[in-house]
Parts: C-alpha cells; structure tokens; sequence
C-alpha cells in the first residue's frame, strides 16, 4: 500500500506540475518515477502470487538487461552509420561509445550483485559502478521519454515571433540541410499562426563561416519568395542560449513581454526549453525531423548538456553512495 500511495502522490505532482510548467527537468523524473512505485505497489500486492512473481522477475533481470543490451547495439551501429556518413570526430563517436559504456556497465552491475564477499573497497566501487549504471539508464530514459511527450504537447501558435535557432552552414554561407528544416519548419507553423508573426532569424557567424547564419537563413527564405518585411535578424549569438537571450533583450525592452514559438531540431526541444524557462521567456517548442541515424548521437548530447545543467542530481547520487560505502567499511 505505501508504494502505491507514493505512487499516486508521484502521478498527481507530475501532472500539475507539467500543468502549470511543462519546462521543468522535474517533470522529467517525476513520470518514470511514478511508473516505477506502481511497479513495485503491484509486485508487493501480489507476493503471494508465484506466476506473477516469475514474471515480474523476468522483466527486471531478463527483460530490461536484454533491451539496454538491444539499445546498446544500436547505439554501436548508429555510431558507425556515423562515421561513415558524417566523418571521425568525437561527436560522432558518442553514439559507439555510449553503446560500449552501457554494456560494461551492465557487466559491472552484475559483477556487483554476485559478489558475495565482505565488503572490501573493490566491492563498493563495483557498487558504484551499477549504481551509476542504474541512475544513468534511469535518467536517460525519462529524459527520452519526457522529451518526445513535450515536443507533443498542443503549443499555442498565435505568437508575436517564431523563432529560429541557428547551426553550422554549409561551405560557411549556405544552409545546411538540418538549417533547413528549422526555416521549413517555422514558416509552416508561420502560416498556420495567421501569417501574422514575425520570423526571428537567430545565429551569429563561426569563424569559418563567410556569414551569419541569420543572414544565410535570410536569403534562403527570400529565395523561396517569403516576405522580407516579416523577417527580423539576430546575428549576434554562438550558442542556443545565447539565442534566447539576445532575443529577448532585443525584443522584450522597457518591460514589454512578448510571446514566442521557438523551431529547432525536435531532439533539441526540451532542452531550448529548459533556456526559455531560465531567462524568463514566454517561448514554447517546436521540433522538426531529424534523421533517424543521427537522432542518437546528437540526443546524447542533449542529454549531457542537461546533465550538466542539473548536476548537483549526480553529486547527491554519488554522495549518498560515498555514505554508505564508508559506513560498510567502518569496523562493526
């Protein structure tokens, strides 16, 4: 009964939370968490049922090992796809490597449960090791899940400004297929505001770029016949935060806040998100497609950079961890 009140309490704090603020990285891990005490509420209600119990079992030792092993795979392969078709670069690599990771990690996990010695340091550290195995599993997925329920999320699309984030040109002054599709993107959602908003056109210049990308996006669009007088240009950022922020201080001076459509690629939703809600910005996401072999690799980055953002998360796991781990050593 206790899980599955804590369960129900979980359910309810994710859903008026998402309610009233569906940017929050608490969102995130509150509904796996939720799923998660349902899960253990049914496997302690139903104890005493041996057939239930096997099967619950096989899906916490044989199915969920099996799927990270399947997941890992093609993380492998995705990684090589990558290779091949973008080149060798670090980026591009995270895919494969992650692939490996998960795969080590699963043996580490399994080394840590077989171990039935006393506890030596050597032991804590494999404890470690399955605990950041479980914990990064944990909180890739929610981010996964969570991430592709945002971009699904009904937006509101009667705004004042769509805005466009920026990425690498090509040959430094034409845009990249993936820029593509964000200008493709934003003049669709354009059309379907009304035709009233405004395109803000956001990238600065990279120092092998011959222009700025708000500027490349520019002539793409009035190539394609769109209306000059509907484009504003923010040619001044590097990176997505800054963005938002140059927008904002462009267009939201003297106390004056507007709304906002932001377009990026969808595995970069949630995260673009996270910024708005940061500085404050009344801006909500829209995602365009992103080829399914470079989908992994670059949500890997994603969820590093949220990772990054949220990390006092991973130092409490590791200290709670650190905790424990001194306390079984200590002499009895």
């Amino acid at each position: 009964m206790f899980f599955l009140i804590v369960g129900i309490i979980l359910a309810v704090a994710f859903a008026v939370s998402t309610a009233s603020e569906p940017r929050r990285f608490l969102n995130a891990v509150l509904l796996p968490s939720a799923l998660v005490a349902f899960f253990i509420s049914f496997a302690v209600l139903t104890s005493d049922n041996e057939r239930i119990q096997t099967v619950l079992a096989a899906i916490v030792f044989g199915l969920v090992p099996l799927l990270m092993i399947f997941v890992a795979t093609l993380f492998i392969i995705d990684g090589f796809i990558m290779i091949k078709k973008e080149g060798v670069s670090i980026k591009h690599l995270l895919s494969l490597f992650v692939g490996v990771a998960i795969i080590v990690g699963l043996a580490v996990a399994f080394g840590a449960f077989k171990l039935v010695t006393a506890s030596t340091l050597m032991e804590a550290f494999l404890w470690l090791g399955a605990i950041l195995t479980a914990y990064f599993a944990f909180t890739f997925s929610a981010l996964v899940l969570y991430s592709l329920l945002y971009k699904l999320m009904p937006k509101n699309l009667n705004c004042d400004y769509i805005i466009v984030n920026g990425c690498a040109l090509v040959d430094g002054e034409r845009v990249s297929p993936m820029l593509k599709r964000r200008v493709d993107k934003a003049v669709e959602v354009y059309k379907k505001a009304g035709s009233t908003a405004k395109l803000v056109l956001s990238g600065g210049k990279g120092d092998d770029e011959m222009l700025s990308e708000a500027d490349a996006m520019k002539n793409y669009l009035i190539e394609t016949g769109f209306d000059e007088n509907a484009i504003v240009l923010e040619d001044k950022s590097t990176t997505t935060y800054e963005n938002l922020r140059n927008v904002r201080d462009m267009l939201d001076a003297y106390g004056v806040k507007h709304s906002y459509i932001f377009v990026t690629s969808d595995y970069h939703v949630f995260r673009t998100g996270l910024f708005a809600r940061k500085l404050g910005m009344n801006a909500h996401g829209v995602g365009c497609k992103t080829p399914a072999y470079y989908w992994a690799s670059a949500f890997i980055r994603e969820y590093v950079a949220v990772m990054v953002m949220f990390k006092w998360l991973t130092i409490a796991v590791f200290m709670i961890w650190l905790v424990f781990a001194v306390i079984s050593m200590m002499p009895v």
